[in-house]
């Protein structure tokens, strides 16, 4: 891996842009703004995009032997195009975020088919840490 691409978007209510952000993971991005919102009416437009290659230097130099307080991480980048409209029309799952490792799973789902647990289940545990301290490493992104 060379880098990670990391987009530049414009929220979009309508044809208005009242947001600009960046991301590695725009689809995703876009579910949060939505749940944030509470709507589904918005959309993402990205406008450009740059390299990190923060990720790529981590994991040479970790592979390297180097001694870094940073945690090995691999990016599931998603390729998106300049110009291009990203829309979701039905209710995105959420995605999680292993903050141990940096895995992130696409959804809530996805999680549950490795740690045998079902949604409702892995949901509860991640909304109360002070019961289930084990699922403190997991974030709903």
């Amino acid at each position: 891996m060379k880098g990670s691409k990391v987009y530049i978007y414009g929220l979009m209510d309508g044809d208005n842009i009242i947001y600009v952000g960046k991301s590695v993971s725009p689809r995703a991005r876009l579910a949060n703004h939505k749940q944030n919102y509470n709507t589904e009416s918005l959309k993402l437009i990205i406008l450009d995009f740059f390299i990190d290659k923060e990720i790529y230097w981590v994991n040479k130099l970790l592979s390297e032997g180097h001694k870094l307080h940073n945690k090995e991480f691999l990016m599931d980048c998603q390729e998106c195009e300049i110009g291009e409209i990203i829309e979701c029309r039905t209710k995105t799952s959420r995605s999680v975020l292993n903050k141990e490792t940096n895995q992130i799973y696409e959804s809530i789902y996805k999680l549950s088919q490795e740690i045998n647990l079902d949604n409702r289940q892995i949901l509860l545990r991640i909304n109360n840490p002070e019961k289930y301290p084990e699922f403190n490493k997991y974030k709903l992104i």
